[in-house]
């Protein structure tokens, strides 16, 4: 028998024959490698077996459970009254603060004047054309004047 015979004997769920058993435990012997992984196939099988019978706890779990559980005291839990009064509290309070925070923020600035302020507001197009950079006051001038020509 060859190791890939005897690897894929090996691999069968089901019982041997005879001859292919004792064609098997003679390659074993000979094969250090293929005698490795049979050994460690029938040890992973065997511990296997083992977990799966140890499945359910023993008779005596819930009755030491509950005697511990009795010797260890709950915390007092909120009465109900409680929490129906601290929920809408608690979220009355975090809207006010809220709406406190967003009245008393100061405005942002205005979209035209903060882009012109930026790195991409024109400046390099500008520079590249040789066009003056306008003011902040002849921008102003520009947006009323466009703001009476329409009605």
């Amino acid at each position: 028998m060859k190791c890939r015979e005897a690897k894929e004997t090996l691999d069968r769920r089901r019982a041997l024959a005879s001859a292919e058993a004792d064609a098997l435990a003679l390659h074993l012997r000979a094969c250090p490698h293929c005698a490795a992984v049979a050994r460690t196939r029938r040890l992973t099988r065997l511990l296997l077996q083992a977990l799966a019978a140890d499945d359910e706890p023993s008779p005596y779990f819930m009755a030491r459970l509950r005697a511990r559980l009795g010797e260890a005291a709950a915390p007092p839990v909120a009465s109900r009254f409680g929490i129906r009064l601290l929920v809408p509290t608690l979220a009355s309070l975090t809207l006010m603060l809220a709406s406190g925070a967003y009245l008393l923020s100061p405005p942002p600035p205005s979209p035209v004047l903060s882009f012109l302020d930026s790195p991409a507001g024109g400046s390099e197009t500008s520079s590249f054309l040789g066009i003056p950079r306008p003011t902040h006051d002849q921008i102003l001038a520009s947006i009323l004047e466009a703001e009476e020509r329409t009605p």
